[in-house]
């Protein structure tokens, strides 16, 4: 018998004593690695002979080789399970990408152009998503804008009393949660901007009172599937907001 058709053997062609057996060997074929001949007989409340006998009417030697195909055949599905899941992830991140070069192009352009004509710049990222900001904050200083940049709200409440009348503030949260700020006063002092966008994944974020502008960015199922922030997803984005700004720049200084 070819393996694969194991798993649909109808209970009813089987002996008791087989049901018995099947029964084991499919509530966890994934555990049946370490099972011996030994134990499945005893588990099965069945002998070593019967054991023997239900193996060669499926179509094998015995135990030993009925065993070895099984266990080939397991792997072979998780194997496929894997690659499938490996896939989903692929394709939700190819989308998300296509999305971040589309449906966000009004919003890279926007703030490309505030950030270029602001007096100031302040930008932020606690946790995991400190990388796209500090890496919009260094774009920035190298495109010869004065950019202060801030990794946690200690430093926030220290370098907004800098900040003019024509200052920006961009803040990145991945997961955009309402205890992000805990008791700090920074959403007071972020208010106060003429321009200030929150760039997150979460299109619900309780955070969006605080700001002038939400930016949603695509790619919220990938957010959620994996156990840190992805900050692939806003990386890119930010990569296009430079490019833009550089763009828009060197336009402007010709």
């Amino acid at each position: 018998m070819d393996i694969t058709n194991f798993f649909t053997v109808e209970a009813s062609e089987l002996s008791k004593s087989d049901r018995k057996i099947m029964k084991k060997i499919t509530a966890d074929s994934t555990d049946f690695d370490s099972l011996t001949i030994n134990h499945l007989a005893e588990e099965a409340g069945t002998s070593l002979a019967s054991v023997q006998r239900f193996c060669q009417k499926m179509g094998y030697s015995g135990f030993k080789e009925f065993k070895f195909q099984l266990l080939n055949y397991v792997k072979k599905q998780e194997s496929q399970q894997s690659l499938v899941s490996t896939n989903e992830y692929l394709v939700d991140y190819h989308d998300a990408i296509n999305q971040v070069w589309t449906a966000n192009e009004g919003d890279v352009d926007e703030l490309a152009h505030v950030l270029m004509t602001s007096s100031t710049n302040f930008i932020f990222g606690i946790y995991y998503s400190e990388l796209p900001a500090r890496l919009l904050s260094m774009g920035l200083r190298d495109l010869g804008k004065s950019t202060y940049f801030g990794d946690n709200l200690a430093a926030g409440e220290h370098l907004f009393p800098l900040s003019d009348e024509n200052s920006t503030a961009v803040f990145y949260s991945v997961s955009g949660i309402s205890k992000l700020f805990g008791s700090s006063p920074l959403p007071k002092s972020i208010s106060h901007f003429k321009h200030s966008y929150l760039v997150t994944m979460n299109p619900d974020t309780p955070l969006k009172k605080y700001f002038k502008k939400v930016i949603v960015l695509p790619g919220k199922n990938l957010a959620q599937g994996l156990p840190v922030d992805p900050q692939s997803i806003p990386v890119v984005f930010t990569e296009r907001i430079i490019d833009t700004a550089a763009t828009k720049y060197h336009k402007r200084k010709k």
